[in-house]
């Protein structure tokens, strides 16, 4: 029979000085099912055999490893608080589960060469001042926020939510549009497997997004379930024109605030996964060597916090169970978190 000291550095993969004793190993293991059992209860999770329980189990620990990991290191930091951590429903997934969420780095960086930039000028009127915070919700012209499921349609997810808000803002009438459509009928996308943006936009352009109750979201590619025959304008949303922003984060603010979301992609790191509320503050070395993958997301708002920290109110897809608010991120504004000014992009809609 195995000590548990070594049963748990197996469990973690940590190195044999990390743990000194079976007593020590002993507790950290209790500890850490306990945690499991817990988790379990929470979030629903019945494993059909020992095999998913002990993979499941893995993932788990490992998580727990890198959560506490990040906690003492903020501590050691003099940091602590400022973003809060915690268990989330993403900790017994594998890594490999979770970038099926996002969308391949190698994907964007071959698709960015064929990108046609149409970069538009953030123009206000002479003595604008930038409010101090905006947030759409406010207005009421903002969906709930929706879940992508087990599929890399975040590209459709963050379109659709930044086009919904702007068609409510011009029109009065706020409408749950279908990301289904995006990812069956618009050829020129990858479906569940990832998406360009601005080929979403020049689609919802040209031919039109259906509510979400015309067509539902199922989470998984399939044909085009689009009726034949002349296009019902009465029946779909239109924008006039997509444009790309500038990579300035004063006037994506100043855009926000003035016209409505945007749409953006990020370097997604580990440790959103983890994120339970605060302002998630990632390192240029998260972003840039600990992503698993590209993830889009709608900004609907900025603020500061008590400390005057600003950031960014950032619309996920991942269910309202995660984040802050219902399904909701506040991202480090003004020092380009993980790339986000690198890709912004709104929609043009005729009052």
């Amino acid at each position: 029979m195995i000590g548990f000291s070594i049963l748990f550095q197996r469990i973690l993969g940590l190195n044999n000085n990390e743990l000194t004793t079976d007593e020590d190993s002993f507790y950290q293991y209790k500890r850490l099912h306990n945690e499991f059992k817990i988790f379990q209860k929470t979030y629903s999770r019945n494993y059909s055999s020992y095999d998913e329980i002990n993979k499941r189990f893995i993932a788990f620990s490992l998580n727990m490893y890198l959560l506490e990991q990040r906690l003492d290191q903020e501590r050691k930091q003099g940091i602590e608080g400022q973003t809060i951590w915690g268990v989330t429903e993403f900790f017994d997934w594998t890594e490999d589960e979770i970038a099926k969420l996002l969308i391949p780095h190698n994907y964007n960086e071959q698709i960015r060469m064929r990108q046609l930039k149409k970069i538009i000028k953030v123009e206000t009127k002479q003595g604008y001042v930038r409010p101090k915070q905006w947030d759409w919700r406010e207005k009421g012209v903002v969906t709930h926020v929706k879940n992508q499921l087990n599929c890399g349609s975040c590209w459709a997810f963050s379109v659709v939510g930044m086009v919904e808000t702007m068609h409510a803002i011009h029109n009065g009438t706020l409408v749950r549009l279908s990301e289904q459509q995006l990812i069956d009928c618009d050829s020129a996308e990858n479906g569940c497997e990832g998406g360009f943006r601005p080929y979403a936009l020049r689609y919802i352009r040209d031919k039109g997004l259906l509510s979400e109750n015309a067509y539902p979201y199922r989470g998984n590619d399939g044909k085009c379930q689009l009726p034949s025959g002349p296009i019902d304008p009465t029946q779909r949303v239109f924008i006039d024109e997509w444009r790309s922003l500038p990579s300035n984060e004063d006037q994506i603010a100043d855009w926000i605030a003035t016209n409505g979301p945007v749409t953006f992609g990020m370097n997604a790191t580990k440790s959103m996964y983890h994120y339970k509320g605060g302002i998630f503050s990632p390192s240029p070395e998260e972003c840039n060597y600990e992503s698993l993958g590209s993830h889009s997301m709608e900004v609907i708002g900025y603020g500061v916090n008590d400390k005057e920290i600003p950031y960014w109110i950032l619309k996920n897809s991942w269910g309202s169970g995660y984040g802050i608010n219902g399904g909701y991120l506040h991202m480090r504004r003004g020092v380009n978190s993980c790339g986000l000014t690198r890709e912004v992009y709104s929609a043009l809609i005729k009052k």
